[in-house]
């Protein structure tokens, strides 16, 4: 995961619950955003925070992942 994290944030974004992923710890706690496309794309396989094995792909359904490079020349 990539999160950038204005300054004024950072205490918050570091005070979260290490018993929760990330994202469901930061519930409530501030504004948000996605980017869309997405920067970076988190693979299948094991995970050393849930100690499992992790598909991802539920979550990137109907994402855009990248724009194509003629795009971002225009």
């Amino acid at each position: 995961m990539l999160y950038i994290i204005h300054e004024r944030f950072f205490d918050t974004f570091l005070s979260v619950d290490e018993q929760y992923h990330i994202d469901r710890g930061l519930k409530n706690k501030g504004r948000f955003f996605v980017c869309n496309p997405m920067v970076v794309v988190q693979h299948n396989g094991y995970s050393d925070n849930a100690k499992r094995i992790m598909n991802y792909d539920i979550y990137l359904k109907r994402r855009k992942l990248y724009k194509s490079e003629q795009h971002l020349y225009k």
